[in-house]
């Protein structure tokens, strides 16, 4: 049940960045925010106390969500599973 909100934050990351959001395009924001959700989801869930290591394994999981989740809403809008600019094919 713990690890619903990295994945759900990811997720949401994820989504996020694969709209034309000008205040969501720079790099560091989105590694921000994962950072900062990753370790939340570790003090939350109270896995520090175990080690700080899980900090790491938080980040990572969400990480990977954003980008199933990017994979995700960019498959739903478009059909196709690349996040490249979709370029009309010539005749």
């Amino acid at each position: 049940m713990d690890e619903l909100f990295p994945i759900g934050v990811g997720a949401a990351i994820g989504a996020l960045s694969t709209f034309d959001l000008r205040w969501f395009r720079p790099l560091w924001l989105r590694l921000l925010m994962i950072a900062l959700a990753g370790g939340t989801a570790t003090f939350v869930s109270g896995e520090y106390q175990q080690s700080w290591l899980f900090v790491c394994a938080d980040i990572l999981e969400v990480a990977f969500c954003a980008l199933i989740g990017a994979f995700a809403v960019n498959y739903l809008r478009t059909g196709r599973l690349s996040l490249r600019a979709s370029v009309p094919a010539s005749r």
